[in-house]
């Protein structure tokens, strides 16, 4: 299938897009409040971590804008804004159907967690497992080398790839 870029504000969803649009959105947005955390320097940095330009509620109401009925949005934050993004979802008719917390080991608390929520459904939602990163310090678990290698012709992930 062919994709389209375009470079635009997420804000104007609506002149950039007609409603209904799209079968999913993807999303990694700012993970933490303006006024949180300490903001980089470098203004890009800042940007991408802080909302400074766009907020959980901007990213939420234009995803519904975007998506067709039972559309999916896909999303990764932070799983202390849990309940913000849960309530976020439950205004802009999407509901969460799928979570999954990422954890760096076994033994730590999740520091990621990824979501899908989905346009005008009932809730059902179903919590996976924990993704665990590492088995141990800088080795990868097989179920991330498995997301992260490349696959060979034959379907195998390829060993050769440097981390």
């Amino acid at each position: 299938e062919r994709m389209t870029v375009v470079n635009g504000d997420l804000k104007n969803a609506t002149s950039l897009f007609e409603k209904y649009s799209f079968d999913a959105v993807v999303c990694n947005p700012p993970y933490m409040k303006a006024s949180h955390g300490r903001e980089s320097a470098v203004n890009a940095k800042a940007i991408a971590r802080h909302e400074i330009l766009c907020t959980l509620e901007d990213v939420v109401k234009a995803s519904d804008y975007l998506l067709k009925p039972n559309g999916s949005f896909f999303m990764i934050h932070r799983p202390e804004r849990l309940g913000e993004i849960f309530a976020a979802l439950n205004r802009h008719n999407l509901e969460a159907s799928e979570l999954r917390m990422v954890q760096p080991d076994a033994g730590s608390a999740p520091t990621m967690v990824l979501i899908q929520a989905k346009k005008n459904i009932k809730p059902n939602l179903k919590v996976h497992v924990p993704l665990i990163v590492y088995k141990e310090k800088g080795v990868y678990t097989d179920e991330v080398k498995s997301i992260y290698l490349p696959k060979t012709g034959n379907g195998q992930n390829d060993k050769s790839c440097n981390f």
